[in-house]
């Protein structure tokens, strides 16, 4: 974004994920935050509750806030169902034992390194 800002984006509603103005706004299902299309559609791919208030959302649509922007073909309404899911990591028990091992392990050879170099 230039560093020029227009009378828009000096009144513009800020979207909650990249803080810049919104022009096509995400409205969720659940509450009144503000974030744009994009950024609320990608969030929805990993998690369906409001990066702010964590409220479950179950449809995004997509509103033109710049009046630049109606009567085009963007102007449609656009809603998007979104599936329940959750932002948690299935990790087998196998796998968090390698994991544990390589921290532990890299974390010993840093205190010998250290010890190494007292003793030089």
């Amino acid at each position: 974004m230039s560093g020029v800002l227009t009378r828009f984006m000096n009144n513009a509603e800020k979207c909650g994920i990249c803080l810049n103005p919104v022009s096509y706004q995400g409205k969720l299902s659940c509450c009144n935050h503000n974030f744009c299309f994009d950024c609320i559609t990608k969030w929805s791919q990993t998690e369906n509750s409001c990066p702010l208030c964590k409220d479950r959302f179950h449809t995004i649509t997509k509103i033109v806030k710049r009046t630049q922007y109606r009567n085009t073909r963007a102007d449609r309404p656009v809603v998007i169902e979104v599936s329940h899911k959750n932002q948690c990591a299935a990790m087998r028990e196998s796998e968090m034992v390698n994991i544990l091992e390589l921290m532990l392990t890299h974390e010993l050879d840093r205190l010998f390194e250290l010890l190494d170099r007292l003793n030089v």
